[in-house]
């Protein structure tokens, strides 16, 4: 995950957090405010409470005078049933002297002189006045906290009478829900804490699992992207005589399936295959065996053998068992002929004349099963005109969504239909017609198509000689004044004219020493063609079968005692011409040479 990303992560966790905490916060106010308000409520009440009780006892004491002139005999019921259990009444003069006092079981008579040393007090009584008649006295000592009210009685005598309250009985009930909502808080905030933690965990959680899903996600792009790279750079080919496409839809990012083509010395290599499994691990072993068969085509023309070397490399450490079936065909575009060898795939299906014709000879076992199995290769002619259509089973088991797949019979349908159809059509009406019958159901497997399209063009020459020579290396004299003398009717440079002439002969000459046995007779012919660009030499012997293309290159940096005896020839051959194709054709080898003319 980049830098942005990582911050964009934290900036949401930490986010997420201040909301918490900050509700919290607001809770915790909204709580104390709620507290200091009906504590401000509550002493309202209990000023119009205490006034009320200061009333109804200055009518008890006005009915006491009336008895009687001596009021203290009547202290005790004048300072009962008050307020709170602790509250009592104090009787002042009018000039402030004591008439009633509490009970010094109650009350010290230190505390009784307080509290009429704070009735007395005009500046203090004057700090609050309430409805102008009732003082209200906060007092603070090191036992208790609370409140005095008093008043003048009306009328005579104008005496004071006060009541005193104290806080925590006033405001007992309050406290003691405060308390309930402070153990309520701190339950809250011991729960806030578990969550936070829980939410840092799974944040951190969240943050490995983003972080390794980021790096799994590039590197499934960049595998994504590797693969690509290891298809054909183009998805096809189109030239005169041949005509080819190709198609691979991963089920996922990366997938299991791969194709690939080339063209080298007039033959068209072609391969397709599906890996056991999907995902990265099948893809890891795709990219194994698509690099394999560049390898072995490199330098093997022959299906069967460069199967054989693939399947030994893909063998080796095959700890996971994963298989491989593959198609290698190689079609050379002068004849037509098709070789190819089937490890285990679906069999190509040939469309010519509107028929189909699978290719059903017995396949061989996949890739990577066993080591030593042997791999047999097959070949026929394709006619001019005819389609090869190769597919791996994503597109024969692609399930709709009552999981019915589409199967042979409608693949067939399907070819029958488009039979017509150049290559990318065809290979296009087939996805659709995959794709309208899986109905937008999930792609459970890669699906992989190759069609091509075998179209040979007629050749016309402006020039066509014929020499026949027998295997005896004293008519190379007799080739070379053919050769010469063809080369002259092009009006070539004495450069070129040399340069082919040398080529040719050094040809000519490797089939006398391979292609007939020492003892043996026997006729080369060397067909000379020009077409107005290309200059062609077709070599055929009825010799042993003998691929002169197949031999290594001389390693011209060795010194000539340490250079094995051979391969110079064929590597003049390379070097002068542009074109160097072998093939077997009816007991016959034949070579073709050719190399391009510029217009004089």
């Amino acid at each position: 995950m980049n830098v942005l990303g990582t911050y964009k992560l934290s900036l949401r966790k930490w986010s997420g957090l201040l909301i918490i905490i900050t509700a919290a916060l607001l809770l915790e106010l909204l709580s104390a405010s709620q507290y200091y308000f009906t504590r401000i409520l509550m002493g309202k009440e209990l000023e119009r409470l205490a006034e009320t009780e200061l009333t109804m006892k200055a009518i008890l004491i006005k009915s006491l005078l009336n008895k009687s002139d001596t009021i203290v005999t009547y202290a005790d019921s004048i300072n009962s049933r008050h307020l709170y259990p602790s509250s009592f009444i104090i009787l002042l003069s009018e000039d402030g002297k004591p008439i009633i006092t509490p009970d010094e079981k109650r009350v010290t008579k230190n505390e009784t002189q307080y509290f009429i040393g704070l009735i007395n007090d005009s500046t203090v009584a004057r700090q609050k006045s309430i409805r102008g008649h009732t003082t209200l006295i906060h007092f603070d000592t090191n036992d208790r906290d609370g409140t005095i009210i008093y008043a003048f009685m009306k009328g005579k005598p104008r005496w004071q009478i006060a009541v005193v309250c104290y806080d925590d009985e006033v405001y007992a009930s309050l406290m003691q829900l405060r308390v309930w909502l402070l153990l309520l808080m701190l339950l809250a905030f011991g729960i806030l804490l578990f969550v936070i933690a829980l939410f840092a965990r799974n944040a951190k959680k969240l943050t490995i699992k983003t972080l390794e899903q980021e790096r799994i996600g590039s590197e499934l792009r960049i595998a994504t992207e590797i693969q690509r790279q290891m298809l054909p750079r183009e998805n096809s080919i189109t030239r005169s005589d041949v005509d080819i496409h190709g198609l691979l839809v991963p089920a996922r990012a990366v997938g299991g399936d791969l194709y690939d083509f080339f063209l080298r010395n007039e033959k068209l290599f072609f391969c397709i295959g599906d890996v056991s499994g999907k995902g990265v691990p099948s893809a890891m072993v795709m990219a194994v065996t698509h690099s394999l068969f560049r390898s072995a085509s490199a330098h093997e023309h022959n299906p069967a053998r460069m199967m054989q070397d693939i399947n030994e490399t893909c063998c080796e450490g095959n700890e996971a068992n994963m298989f491989v079936t593959f198609f290698i065909g190689v079609l050379d575009l002068p004849t037509g002929k098709l070789r190819y060898c089937n490890a285990g795939h679906d069999k190509p299906i040939l469309i010519t004349d509107g028929q189909l014709l699978p290719e059903d000879r017995k396949p061989n076992l996949p890739l990577g099963v066993f080591p030593d199995a042997k791999y047999e290769g097959h070949e026929f002619m394709i006619p001019a005109g005819s389609t090869l259509f190769l597919y791996t089973d994503g597109v024969t088991e692609a399930k709709n969504n009552q999981h019915k797949e589409f199967g042979i019979d409608r693949l067939n349908v399907a070819l029958q239909t488009h039979y017509q159809a150049s290559p990318h059509t065809l290979l296009q009406s087939i996805t659709d017609e995959v794709n309208r019958f899986v109905e937008g159901a999930e792609q459970s497997d890669d699906l992989t198509i190759l069609t091509i399209r075998y179209t040979p063009k007629a050749e016309k020459y402006l020039l066509s000689e014929t020499l026949t020579l027998k295997n005896d290396e004293h008519q190379v004299d007799k080739l070379s004044r053919f050769v010469k003398e063809v080369l002259a009717k092009l009006n070539l440079q004495s450069k070129e004219i040399s340069e082919i002439r040398l080529a040719v002969e050094e040809a000519v000459v490797n089939v006398m020493e391979y292609a007939y046995p020492a003892g043996t007779e026997g006729d080369i012919t060397i067909d000379a063609k020009y077409d107005g660009q290309l200059i062609k030499f077709v070599i055929s012997d009825s010799g042993v079968a003998f691929d002169p293309t197949e031999a290594a290159n001389a390693d011209t940096t060795l010194s000539a005692e340490d250079r094995p005896i051979g391969g110079l020839g064929i590597l003049l051959v390379r070097k002068l011409m542009d074109i160097i194709n072998y093939e077997r054709m009816d007991g016959k080898n034949v070579l073709t040479l050719k190399k391009t003319i510029k217009n004089q």
